[in-house]
């Protein structure tokens, strides 16, 4: 589960990069560039909150003793 979710925070994070790079110098010949940078942000929200969940004990083991 945690290989699942990091591989799609990955995969999402440089999808959005790239389209937003394309978005920011305006290429729209090929895609239409700001649907697939909005699903991919969608995706990278849902799988941050997914990996926020299944690290909880991690996260607050960590924010506990720093």
């Amino acid at each position: 589960m945690k290989k699942i979710i990091f591989y799609t925070l990955m995969l999402s994070f440089i999808i959005i990069s790239l389209t937003g790079i394309c978005l920011s110098l305006k290429v729209y010949r090929l895609f239409n560039y700001k649907i697939i940078h909005e699903i991919f942000s969608y995706i990278f929200l849902i799988s941050s909150i997914f990996h926020i969940y299944v690290n909880r004990n991690s996260i607050s083991h960590y924010l506990k003793n720093k």
